[in-house]
């Protein structure tokens, strides 16, 4: 069991669609682990709750994504239309981590940092949706 989340445009929603659809970009920053969990070029995120619940708490993260009034995930399913401000302050948890963190090597493997790697995921993908989107958003599904 784990949390999904997908970063993208906003779907229509039926009762058969995605609430944000599927998208792969081949151009996106790859970690080169071996993890087959994760395909960091398409939108959809899968981590366990431990994993989950360890990087929101070291990060910072909690409330932008668990915040009962604006949280990111505060529609378990469902989805949140993403903000400049959601943005800035991913940015700067990224920010604070890499200045903590400066010769962390993002990745899954074995002496790579996974909690560098999941913000700059989160990063590259919030940036992508608010700038290439028509209605960007995250969904927990």
């Amino acid at each position: 069991m784990g949390i999904v989340l997908r970063i993208g445009e906003q779907a229509a929603i039926t009762s058969d669609d995605e609430l944000v659809a599927n998208f792969s970009r081949p151009d996106a920053r790859t970690f080169g682990d071996d993890d087959t969990l994760i395909d960091w070029q398409k939108n959809t995120l899968w981590m366990d709750y431990g994993t989950w619940g360890r990087f929101c708490r070291r990060t910072g993260l909690r409330s932008l994504f668990h915040d009962e009034e604006v949280g990111l995930l505060r529609n378990d399913p469902g989805y949140v239309v993403l903000e400049q401000g959601h943005y800035d302050i991913l940015a700067a948890a990224l920010a604070r981590w890499q200045k903590a963190h400066p010769n962390a090597t993002p990745g899954l493997n074995s002496g790579q940092d996974r909690i560098l790697a999941y913000l700059l995921w989160f990063e590259s993908w919030m940036a992508w949706a608010l700038e290439g989107c028509a209605q960007g958003a995250i969904a927990l599904e």
